[in-house]
């Protein structure tokens, strides 16, 4: 559990907030003005989708998601998908607001689960921070050929032309499950 206030400087006002393991490997953790975020920041001077706390190996990240404004984590500044390991006290600024991380505890790795309404986006989420960037690379062009986005590769040799058919129909059959619960999705929906 990752436990945090959040100040408005031009106030004073805070909340204090907190986020587990399950909420932020079902594509949740995410920080920003738009009100289906998990922490919102209501000010002009914040993306709608502005940054996401990642969890990972028991461990909490931060992560500004190229944002318009930016972002510091302890007075560094947070360049697009670079990750923080977050400890107690640190400070994150995002706009007008400071995030002062209060409390971390750190959770065993836990496996992905299938989220509530069982979306497959949603267990993609959870999985995609276990594996290999360079698959969910593999994975997301795959998915673009088999809308045919992009055409089908051809390739001298049949087995891997099988191959990659095999590949492409698992992938149509993972878009034509169920109804997208990515996070992004979660908020733009």
């Amino acid at each position: 559990m990752l436990k945090f206030k959040v100040i408005y400087q031009q106030t004073g006002e805070f909340q204090e907030r907190k986020l587990t393991p399950d909420l932020v490997a079902q594509g949740g953790g995410l920080i920003g003005r738009h009100n289906k975020c998990d922490v919102v920041l209501n000010s002009p001077d914040v993306s709608r989708v502005h940054a996401r706390i990642i969890h990972r190996g028991g461990q909490y990240y931060f992560s500004d998601l190229g944002s318009t404004g930016g972002s510091t984590v302890n007075d560094e500044e947070a360049q697009t998908n670079q990750t923080f390991l977050l400890k107690p006290k640190d400070l994150i600024r995002i706009g007008g607001f400071t995030l002062l991380v209060e409390a971390v505890k750190q959770e065993k790795k836990s496996r992905p689960r299938q989220s509530s309404s069982g979306s497959v986006w949603g267990q993609i989420s959870a999985i995609g921070q276990y594996v290999a960037p360079f698959t969910i690379v593999l994975v997301l062009l795959m998915a673009l050929v088999a809308i045919n986005v992009l055409p089908t590769p051809t390739f001298g040799n049949v087995e891997i032309d099988q191959l990659l058919h095999s590949g492409i129909d698992f992938v149509k059959g993972l878009i034509h499950l169920g109804e997208a619960n990515y996070s992004l999705m979660k908020v733009f929906g």
